[in-house]
């Protein structure tokens, strides 16, 4: 017969809090800055079964935007946060995901 035994740990969490200042500094910052995460999964590798069948991956691309453009499925414009212009063209359909950071 065999006795189980239970140990329960406490993890010890420590609350780290800002500052007057830096709170300042980043309220600041989400009111005149606008910065956005933009992920586009690209067509990667496409693998062909013996059987006929075709498994097409996604290979995503991530890009941090100061300004977005356009956006669709095929045509994407946006300017980068150092502020070069950015331009993605495709012929099939491409899922994205837009992400506002600031």
């Amino acid at each position: 017969m065999t006795t189980e035994k239970k140990v329960h740990q406490e993890e010890e969490v420590k609350v780290v809090k800002l500052r007057l200042w830096p709170r300042i500094k980043h309220w600041i910052r989400t009111l005149l800055r606008e910065e956005w995460e933009l992920t586009v999964f690209l067509p990667g590798e496409t693998k062909f079964l013996p059987d006929g069948t075709r498994i097409d991956s996604s290979a995503p691309k991530t890009y941090r935007a100061k300004k977005i453009i356009k956006l669709s499925q095929t045509h994407m414009i946006f300017i980068d946060l150092i502020g070069i212009k950015h331009e993605i063209k495709v012929v099939n359909p491409v899922g994205y995901d837009l992400r506002k950071i600031y």
